[in-house]
């Protein structure tokens, strides 16, 4: 019965194969794929690669995983040396441990620097690190220098447990998108950053370290999007006019903000354990947003304010 199936697909059409796993979820197509030779090369097909090793890994035997995560490791090495030339225009690739597979990343690196792609993430987090897991928040990996050399056409970039170097971020003249997590980021590293690539209009900031105190200063900045999710911060101070949309998840802030523009504000204050008197900064909170025509905000603030 499986050699049946297998002669079947076999006899479907490239176009259908192809039609086939554009609607599957990356998982599924790398599932499908990676089992169906003949449907390796469809996957290629597509501009945008997803190489995920949660996608392969899923086991709770350390023996399992290894096996599985050899599976993975090859899969890349061979899909990248059967690659067809066509355009890229997204790569990810998400894997923890980067340090034991150095090879492979630097495989991703080269062909995605080669494509001259667009929109490129590289996420080295585990799994298995908590949300509160400080010790975890410093770079298991540094950005390869090669990265840079995408400046001219790359616009949305998201690095998760992966350094950079500042010296090099003014070669990306056409970021627009910028997504960080997993690192200790200091605010003079976020403004020099902010003022470097001044065309970075979406910014996200994920279980980052080291920025309690969130002051960008009075300088206009030119963001439209802000992301700021289960970092450490205690105040807030920036001038956004442009801002459009602010979402915020951690503890309770102080906060001098200009956002005369803004349109949808997310509050998230679920790491409160405890009802301080926190009502003097919960209102100028709610000042500094009043011009929001969506305002969502947690139960927490509800119940300190009402």
């Amino acid at each position: 019965m499986a050699r049946n199936n297998m002669e079947l697909f076999s006899l479907i059409s490239e176009s259908l194969r192809l039609a086939i796993v554009s609607f599957l979820p990356s998982e599924e197509a790398a599932r499908r794929t990676s089992i169906l030779n003949n449907w390796l090369k469809i996957w290629q097909s597509e501009d945008h690669i997803d190489f995920n090793e949660n996608f392969f890994v899923d086991s709770s035997s350390d023996k399992i995983k290894q096996a599985q995560r050899k599976v993975f490791l090859d899969f890349i090495t061979n899909w990248i040396a059967q690659f067809t030339s066509h355009d890229i225009n997204k790569f990810s690739l998400t894997i923890s441990n980067p340090q034991t597979c150095g090879e492979t990343i630097e495989g991703c690196v080269a062909f995605a620097t080669q494509q001259g792609v667009k929109d490129l993430t590289f996420d080295f987090s585990d799994p298995k690190w908590e949300d509160n897991n400080l010790d975890c928040k410093h770079a298991l990996f540094q950005l390869p220098t090669q990265v840079y050399q995408l400046g001219s056409s790359l616009e949305s970039l998201k690095l998760y447990s992966c350094g950079f170097d500042m010296q090099n971020l003014h070669n990306f003249v056409a970021l627009k998108d910028l997504s960080l997590g997993w690192i200790e980021v200091e605010i003079k590293t976020l403004k020099k950053l902010l003022s470097t690539c001044r065309t970075i209009d979406n910014l996200s900031l994920e279980k980052c370290l080291n920025l309690a105190n969130f002051d960008l200063g009075d300088e206009p900045l030119g963001l439209t999007r802000l992301v700021v999710n289960k970092c450490d911060a205690e105040y807030f101070i920036f001038n956004a006019p442009n801002l459009k949309y602010f979402k915020y998840s951690g503890a309770v802030f102080t906060s001098d903000i200009n956002v005369r523009a803004i349109e949808e504000v997310y509050i998230d204050f679920s790491l409160e354990s405890e009802f301080h008197e926190r009502g003097n900064e919960l209102c100028q909170i709610l000042h500094d947003f009043s011009a929001a025509k969506i305002l969502t905000v947690c139960s927490y603030l509800l119940q300190v304010l009402f």
